[in-house]
């Protein structure tokens, strides 16, 4: 099983610019979701199993952050919703 993990600015699209701007991209042009569904067709082109965490993290948007501010790693909020998805994706494999 493969599991996708969403970077911060497809959670909180309020930080696409910024993220895009660091590496020279024009946010305007972006498409954050693309690289999500190439590896979603392309996992299910190979027959491998995905946990798709994007869904879960953009469900618990709320009050409490789910990313760090200035970086893209998870909080403990963010990995609590994470290892709820993961344990669910494990669970409802074949």
């Amino acid at each position: 099983m493969v599991a996708l993990a969403p970077p911060a600015f497809v959670v909180h699209p309020e930080r696409m610019a910024a993220t895009f701007s660091l590496v020279g991209l024009d946010p305007d042009r972006g498409r954050p979701d693309a690289p999500r569904q190439a590896l979603l067709g392309l996992l299910r082109e190979l027959g491998l199993q995905a946990c798709d965490l994007s869904p879960a993290l953009l469900g618990a948007v709320g009050d409490r952050p789910l990313y760090f501010p200035w970086d893209g790693h998870w909080t403990a909020a963010g990995h609590a919703v994470v290892a709820q998805r993961l344990a669910a994706c494990i669970a409802e494999a074949p």
